[in-house]
C-alpha cells in the first residue's frame, strides 16, 4: 500500500495547483531465491531475503528503503536492484505528466 500511496500522492500533486518538484514514481522490489520480483505480494515480501522500496523523479533517486535477512544481498545485487527499481518506477511518471497536461490545474506562484 505504501507504493500506491506514494504514486497516488504524486498524481494528486501533479494535477493540483500546488507547486512542487514532481512527479515521482515508486516501486517495491523483492529478492526471492536470488530472483528479483517487481511489485511483490505481501507474502513474497515476508519471504524475501531482500526488500526494497524505491522512489524517484525521472532522473534521480529520492528515497531508498531496504531491509534484508540472513546477511542480505551482495553489493552487486543491491546495485542491480536499484537499477531495476528505478527503471520500473520512472515508467510511472510519463502517464502522470500526460494526465496533468489534459486535466491538471496551472501551478500557482
Amino acid at each position: 500500500t505504501d507504493v500506491a500511496c506514494i504514486n497516488a500522492a504524486s498524481m494528486a500533486l501533479t494535477l493540483s495547483d500546488i507547486p512542487w518538484n514532481g512527479p515521482v514514481g515508486a516501486m517495491r522490489l523483492a529478492v526471492l531465491d536470488g530472483k528479483m520480483v517487481l511489485d511483490p505480494s505481501i507474502d513474497q515480501i515476508a519471504e524475501a531475503e531482500f526488500n526494497l522500496l524505491y522512489a524517484c523523479t525521472a532522473d534521480r533517486s529520492l528515497m531508498i528503503e531496504a531491509s534484508g535477512t540472513n546477511g542480505g544481498v551482495s553489493d552487486g545485487v543491491f546495485a542491480a536492484a536499484l537499477q531495476k527499481a528505478h527503471a520500473a518506477a520512472v515508467q510511472l511518471i510519463p502517464p502522470q505528466v500526460r494526465l496533468a497536461a489534459k486535466m491538471g490545474k496551472p501551478k500557482r506562484d
